[in-house]
Parts: C-alpha cells; structure tokens; sequence
C-alpha cells in the first residue's frame, strides 16, 4: 500500500518539472488533474489507491479525458467567479 508520510515524486509532461501526488490531486481547481491516472499508472499502489478513494464522477472524467474548448473553460471560469 501507499505510504501516506512519504512523498511521491514524478516529472509532470504538463510542467515540465517534478510534482508530488498531491499536487496532481488538487491541480484542477480542487480536482483531480485530467492525466493523474496516465501519468501514475506506472506506479500500481497509486493506481489502485485512486481507484479506491476517488468518487466515481472523478474516475470516469479521468479515464475518458476528452479536451474541453477553450470558450467552455472560459464560461466555466466566468460562473465561478460569479458565485464569489
């Protein structure tokens, strides 16, 4: 199983740069990066522990990553400044 007191460490393709898993869990605003499972699943006790612990919405966004356009994230964005 996944030690939680130990860091684990990746090179994210998106950054360029090295990332601890909890960074790839709350990079989306909250959420779960859309490639946390592409990018973890090289290491099968992060896989397993994701599969476990996030809720079922989360998974199917993740393993069917389709790209939102642009003016979707915009609106979205614009929304959720609205509630503040």
């Amino acid at each position: 199983m996944v030690d939680p007191s130990r860091k684990l460490i990746l090179r994210c393709p998106r950054l360029g740069g090295e990332v601890d898993l909890t960074y790839c869990l709350g990079e989306s605003a909250g959420r779960p990066c859309i490639r946390t499972l592409q990018c973890w699943d090289a290491v099968p006790p992060v896989r397993k522990l994701l599969m476990e612990r996030l809720p079922e919405e989360e998974i199917r966004r993740l393993l069917d990553p389709t790209p939102r356009d642009r003016m979707s994230i915009i609106l979205d964005a614009a929304d959720r400044g609205k509630g503040r």
